[in-house]
């Protein structure tokens, strides 16, 4: 489900999806920056980003569901631990956020129905939450044009490899976006707009 409104404070676990040049990495390191809880986990490049935008190759579909399996495992731990906790009723807020995951994993058909559905479950079962990552067509291209004067070759190259160039690239992204939006409207899970 989507919601509109200002995002929660980022404790708790957190899943940043949207279209390459959204937005998700800046959040990501101002959250990590600026967290008042400890910070348990912030991966913007633990492989998720390598596995769904691989800059020299596609991803390898059969590998996208252990990784986030082993991803969840771990999360599960983390809140395990947390539950016992041996210091009485004081249980800290902590924060673990994950730039790309299952919406990202299920755009490239990575993701089958029924494992969609299973790491859903597991999610909301932590309790995460997401935020969902748009960015207006005029500041997508703006934000894509700076990123082939800041970014390596190897960005560029890949841009063209795959879409064909920046027109190419934008249109993609545009459709990215789309998709997001679906598969968040019908996730169980609670998505937050950022712009």
């Amino acid at each position: 489900m989507i919601l509109e409104g200002p995002v929660p404070a980022p404790d708790g676990l957190w899943l940043l999806e949207g279209a390459p040049l959204s937005g998700k990495t800046t959040r990501l390191r101002a959250w990590r920056a600026a967290s008042a809880h400890p910070v348990l986990w912030s991966a913007e490049d633990l492989a998720s980003q390598r596995l769904f935008e691989p800059l020299e190759t596609r991803h390898r579909p059969e590998a996208v569901v252990p990784w986030l399996e082993g991803l969840l495992a771990a999360w599960e731990a983390l809140a395990a631990a947390r539950a016992a906790a041996p210091w009485n009723g004081w249980l800290p807020a902590f924060a673990a956020h994950q730039e790309r995951f299952h919406l990202s994993a299920a755009l490239d058909g990575g993701l089958a129905p029924g494992d969609f559905e299973r790491i859903e479950g597991r999610l909301a079962a932590l309790g995460a939450r997401g935020l969902l990552f748009l960015a207006e067509p005029g500041e997508l291209a703006r934000r894509l044009e700076r990123s082939l004067r800041e970014r390596p070759q190897a960005w560029s190259r890949w841009l063209e490899r795959r879409f064909g160039g920046a027109e190419g690239a934008l249109a993609t992204f545009l459709e990215q976006q789309a998709h997001f939006r679906v598969q968040a409207g019908k996730s169980r899970l609670s998505w937050y707009t950022c712009r």
